[in-house]
């Protein structure tokens, strides 16, 4: 059996004092992690919101602007509607005036005498 001395104690009490420490400054460590931690979540929550705000902003303008081609579009289909009607009114009455001239044109040529 070995004799335990009073310096294998003091050697041993150093250790432990040396742990010891070691031990309290993991603890501060862990301390600031979880400082640092709670931080990040708060940047983090707020990160969020800005781009939750940011979205919404976004998808605003894009409905306002989707509203201005709307009502571009709506004014185009009421010209090209407007222009459509003129369009088949003209082809009308040259259709008639055509027919017109082709029946009179069809008279002299078939019928000269008359």
């Amino acid at each position: 059996m070995a004799t335990v001395t009073e310096n294998d104690l003091k050697r041993v009490e150093s250790k432990i004092d040396k742990l010891t420490d070691k031990f309290d400054s993991l603890i501060a460590t862990i301390n600031q992690l979880a400082i640092s931690q709670i931080e990040l979540k708060g940047e983090i929550k707020t990160l969020s919101n800005q781009f939750n705000d940011f979205k919404q902003q976004t998808e605003q303008r894009f409905d306002g602007v989707n509203q201005r081609f709307d009502d571009v579009n709506k004014r185009l289909d009421d010209t090209n509607t407007r222009l459509n009607t003129m369009t088949i009114g003209f082809l009308s009455i040259v259709g008639i005036l055509v027919g017109g001239l082709l029946g009179i044109i069809g008279k002299i040529v078939f019928f000269p005498n008359i």
